[in-house]
């Protein structure tokens, strides 16, 4: 089950790490190599934190960098799941796609048709993307034995 309020790297780091040390920020970034404003940014969760700042935390705080990276990455998916809850995106069934076959001896399909929404008017067609029969020439037509 997905975490729906996962920490902040910069929780982690102010709380673990720069706090318990009773480094200020501008300490901590000297120690890191970096400005006390990039530093800062991370902490107030204004930015990312990047594998490069992981790396930078391990080599100087003997944190796994790996540990650090997962937080951030599900911070990410957390906060994806709250901005994108309105997109429109239907979800994948065998009523929903139509796949045409295009080409010779079995070949995997080269056409998907959509079939038109529920509730569409009468005059809306299926959206349906180009083949690979319609925009690229056969080889055989191209190639000479």
């Amino acid at each position: 089950m997905a975490n729906k309020n996962p920490p902040h790297p910069g929780d982690y780091v102010w709380a673990a790490i720069v706090q318990p040390k009773g480094l200020t920020v501008k300490a901590a970034a000297e120690i890191l190599g970096v400005s006390h404003i990039s530093l800062s940014s991370l902490l107030n969760r204004r930015a990312d934190l990047s594998p490069l700042m992981a790396f930078r935390l391990e080599k100087a705080f003997n944190v796994e960098m790996e540990t650090l990276l997962y937080m951030q990455a599900t911070w990410d998916a957390a906060e994806t799941r709250k901005s994108a809850k309105d997109l429109p995106i239907r979800q994948y069934s065998p009523k929903n796609v139509v796949l045409e076959r295009c080409g010779k001896r079995g070949r995997p399909p080269m056409r998907v048709i959509v079939p038109r929404k529920r509730n569409a008017s009468p005059e809306a067609k299926s959206e349906c993307l180009p083949t690979a029969c319609e925009t690229i020439p056969s080889l055989e037509s191209t190639v000479s034995t």
